[in-house]
């Protein structure tokens, strides 16, 4: 897929697809100077980015262990 079917699927912008592809988060490759996503790769990436869910807060090694 181009960048613009990317965006288009994600109701992304253009410019927020480049930058999750420069960033890494979004698997593509450069192909002639242009990134290409595979189909596969995308519903992939999509299927393990909503099972994930958002990163829990770092715990905090100063909070004490329990109130006493």
């Amino acid at each position: 897929m181009k960048v613009r079917e990317v965006a288009d699927f994600l109701r992304l912008t253009e410019t927020t697809v480049y930058n999750l592809l420069q960033k890494g988060t979004l698997p593509g490759k450069k192909i002639g100077g242009q990134w290409r996503i595979s189909q596969t790769a995308l519903t992939h990436w999509l299927d393990n980015a909503h099972a994930e869910g958002p990163t829990p807060p770092p715990s905090d090694p100063h909070a004490s262990a329990g109130a006493g």
